[in-house]
């Protein structure tokens, strides 16, 4: 299936994918680049990670640190 992209870079994603994946409006993703290709991960999976893992946090690094190795980890878990 091929899209394209609007003057701004923004893409739709088509509804048969959607309702696949069950994606609703406001649905929010974590995006990433994974071997040239754009991934998207539904963010609920990964706030659902960092709310198991925040015991294990690191002392001295912010919460958007550790937000973001969360949605690293659960992105390489998704490959």
């Amino acid at each position: 299936m091929i899209i394209t992209s609007s003057e701004k870079g923004q893409i739709v994603i088509p509804a048969t994918i959607r309702r696949q994946l069950n994606i609703e409006a406001k649905t929010r993703l974590f995006v990433r680049v994974r071997n040239g290709e754009i991934v998207l991960t539904p963010a609920s999976d990964v706030r659902r990670l960092y709310g198991v893992l925040a015991d294990y946090a690191v002392p001295g690094s912010t919460e958007e640190d550790e937000r973001e190795a969360m949605y690293r980890a659960v992105a390489e878990a998704n490959e």
